[in-house]
């Protein structure tokens, strides 16, 4: 047939013709497609319902029923946006201080002495104050407070009633749309499929050209099959193929994942001395390492979309169905694990396996990275922000700007050729050409208008808990969505074949798969990633107990209870940073020349000399000693501090070295070696984030933590399921109305085939007395 014609080029294309412009003149609409540009695809109309009649009638069900999904998930994430918009007001309180337990206890200058911590990475990060961290941990809060596990809770049941009346909605259309049973009813093969067969067989003798067809008992005739042991083989190189790829996406994490271990470093040093220096230096690697792996999501895409398409044809499937589901299927996959991957691994992953000072876990040299100064569940919501925001703009703008562009270039060329004919445009251009200059519809349809949504939804569903702004984000995506892929279908495309469809396909399972999926990973964000079951049970369990490992002389001198943040970080003698890693006797504790932490006074004030120069905090250096040992020049020591601009003096001279800590060669910039001299004080201590006993331990407080983590994650889970099911149960699938009209209808045939026939009717009993006495009546 035509598709034959087209394979073998002897047709350029075939298409069916638009009726007409789609401008009407002088206010007059003349046909269909008027309707839908001014009903429908103009801009002015983003508040309006979708004209879906019009569009069924004049694209077909298949398209309808796409814009009758779309609509149906916008109207439901605008509920959604509404709770997220209030959450998010009620965390804007949690900003403020006395709303903030743990923020306000990061941000007391009182404590900044206290909570020095651990270096964050290996000789180039200095000590720093957990002060440092106080504007970003108040953020932190907007996604990290009670209301968010309403969100989540709110966000799975929401879920779970989208689906169940989206099955609703869709057996009325199938019923008024006339389309149930049409996929087991009328689907023949694919023209392609049917081709490529009877070339296959045109050689073959009869008796095995009998295994390449099989009887149809519903439509009567013999239909092309593939057999399966051609097609098994084929599924399974596909298959490999698949996992090939997704290996390379793993990679290319683990890629981001080694230039966030080595950038870091080298960001920190460049902007220490910037008040904030630690959060900022994980601010940028954080942004930058976000900006890549979205660079990445896109480039993968593009080359697996190739790949998986030629993958799906040489697989040879027979019904488009089947055809549409195996594209699905390996293209869902991979862009699951390619747009997922990295946040999945900051949700569950980072800052897990980490070790704790003195018993680092490493790959190589390289220390694996510890959650940024604001916690993961910040740096979470910045790489959701990124990716999700950061697709849905370019996705907005190559859906538009390319066929644009295919489509201005085809009009530049028709310009050329009328002023080469010097004839007017209609005189010179009749409908079927100038349909020929828009763009054809992909060969895949409507595949990636649904896999973006899905993709979507996975997003709006799987992490809300970490970002409850995602549902008003891609409801004000979808908003813009409808109209400019009504604006694409009705001025920019030709107008494609109108093809029948029952359903959305395999599109409905992935949607159950991801909704019974975002009930798991929630219950984990809330209980893994973010700190909020740490604060319950702190306060619930051991805030009588607020100066775990902390001095008295804090306690009873602050001016707020410092507790949970005091309780969730243990103390390390800075002598563990000075175990050797390997035989040369290197260490990882930082370098002289990046040790400039200032030391500041009760008023968060950096603290000076008389002339005004800045003094280093250097709590491991026993100013006592170095005066009764240390003499510089013939001159005794006689300092008790020292301030930014004569530490390098001092650190250059051998003999402080010496007494304090040594370094490789000799030089200010080496790495620190074990030998730490009389005047290092191992008694002192870094703080670092994470329930760990010095010697490396894990303490009773943390295994009571984790069962309380599990506890909630168990009770969150079987919750939501049994609400779940619940609902399920109580919404049915079909309306009652729709169930009454089929029955009736069936009645109605059962009738009328009776009456064909000649029988009676088997709903009809024998007439009574008192039947004919009502009639007299």
């Amino acid at each position: 047939g035509v598709s034959r014609l087209l394979q073998n080029s002897s047709f350029t294309a075939a298409f069916p013709l638009h009726d007409g412009s789609h401008n009407a003149k002088d206010g007059e609409i003349e046909n269909e497609r008027q309707i839908l540009y001014h009903e429908w695809c103009h801009p002015k109309n983003f508040y309006k319902y979708q004209p879906l009649e019009n569009i069924r009638h004049y694209f077909g069900e298949k398209i309808g029923l796409y814009f009758v999904w779309v609509g149906f998930y916008t109207q439901w994430l605008l509920l959604a946006s509404i709770v997220g918009l209030i959450i998010m007001i009620c965390g804007l309180f949690t900003i403020a201080l006395p709303f903030n337990p743990p923020a306000r206890e990061i941000c007391d200058n009182e404590l900044r002495d206290f909570f020095y911590m651990c270096p964050l990475c290996d000789e180039t990060c200095d000590f720093w104050y957990y002060r440092t961290a106080c504007g970003f941990s108040r953020v932190s809060l907007l996604f990290d407070f009670g209301g968010t596990v309403f969100f989540a809770a709110f966000m799975a049941l929401w879920a779970v009633l989208f689906l169940e009346f989206w099955k609703r909605t869709e057996a009325q259309l199938q019923y008024e749309w006339d389309t149930l049973g049409f996929e087991a009813a009328e689907q023949r093969e694919r023209p392609e499929f049917v081709q490529a067969i009877k070339k296959k067989i045109k050689e073959y003798p009869e008796e095995k050209k009998k295994q390449y067809k099989i009887y149809n008992p519903v439509l009567e005739r013999y239909e092309y099959i593939q057999p399966p042991h051609l097609l098994w083989p084929k599924v399974s190189l596909a298959f490999s193929i698949l996992v090939t790829m997704v290996a390379a996406v793993i990679g290319v994490v683990f890629a981001v994942l080694l230039y966030r271990l080595a950038v870091a470093a080298a960001i920190y040093r460049l902007i220490r001395t910037i008040p904030g220096g630690p959060s900022a230096a994980d601010l940028i690697v954080s942004i930058t390492g976000s900006v890549i792996q979205l660079i990445f999501i896109v480039i993968m895409n593009q080359v697996y979309e190739r790949v998986a398409t030629f993958l799906t044809s040489w697989e040879l499937h027979r019904t488009t169905t089947e055809y549409e589901d195996s594209f699905t299927f390996k293209m869902y996959l991979f862009q699951f694990i390619n747009f997922y991957s990295s946040i999945f691994y900051i949700a569950f992953f980072k800052g897990r396996f980490t070790g704790y000072p003195g018993g680092y876990i490493r790959i190589g040299s390289l220390r694996l990275d510890e959650c940024s100064t604001y916690g993961c569940l910040m740096e979470l919501t910045i790489q959701l922000t990124i990716i999700f925001v950061g697709k849905q703009v370019l996705n907005d703008i190559s859906e538009l700007g390319v066929p644009y562009a295919k489509k201005i270039i085809k009009m530049v060329i028709r310009k050329r050729k009328e002023k080469k004919k010097e004839t007017e445009e209609d005189d010179a251009f009749v409908r079927w050409e100038k349909d020929f200059e828009l763009i054809p519809l992909s060969i895949h349809g409507l595949f990636f208008e649904y896999l973006e949504l899905v993709i979507q939804y996975g997003f709006v569903t799987i992490f809300v808990a970490a970002f409850p702004l995602a549902p008003f984000f891609a409801w004000l995506n979808n908003v813009i969505e409808i109209r400019l892929d009504a604006h694409k279908f009705v001025q920019v495309f030709r107008r494609p074949v109108a093809e029948r469809a029952q359903d959305i396909g395999a599109w409905f399972y992935l949607l159950r798969f991801i909704t019974s999926l975002c009930v798991v990973t929630n219950a984990l964000l809330i209980a893994v990633t973010s700190q909020f079951i740490d604060r319950e049970l702190y306060s619930r369990v051991y805030s009588d107990e607020p100066c775990r490992g902390a001095p008295e002389s804090i306690c009873n001198t602050t001016r707020f209870d410092h507790g949970f943040v005091t309780w969730s970080t243990s103390g390390f003698s800075m002598s563990t940073l000075l175990d050797p890693l390997g035989s040369n006797n290197q260490t990882t504790f930082p370098y002289y020349t990046v040790q400039e932490s200032r030391q500041y006074d009760s008023d968060g004030e950096i603290m000076t000399d008389e002339n005004g120069n800045e003094i280093l905090h250097l709590p491991f250096i026993d100013f006592e000693c170095l005066r009764n040992r240390l003499t510089i020049d013939g001159e005794p020591f006689n300092q008790s501090y020292f301030t930014a601009s004569d530490y390098s003096d001092f650190y250059s001279n051998a003999d402080f070295r010496e007494l304090v800590l040594e370094s490789r060669n000799g030089r200010d910039d080496g790495a620190i070696l074990s030998n730490f001299g009389d005047c290092f004080l191992e008694d002192q201590e870094c703080r670092f984030r994470g329930l760990v006993d010095p010697d490396g331990e894990l303490p009773l407080e943390y295994w009571r933590l984790w069962t309380a983590k599990l506890t909630f994650i168990i009770l969150f889970e079987h919750v939501i399921f049994i609400f779940s099911a619940v609902l399920d149960a109580l919404v049915p699938d079909v309306p009652q109305s729709v169930e009454d009209e089929i029955r009736r209808e069936k009645l109605l045939a059962s009738r009328i085939s009776n009456k064909a026939i000649g029988g009676s009717d088997p709903t009809s009993r024998p007439r009574t007395d008192t039947d004919a006495s009502v009639d007299d009546a």
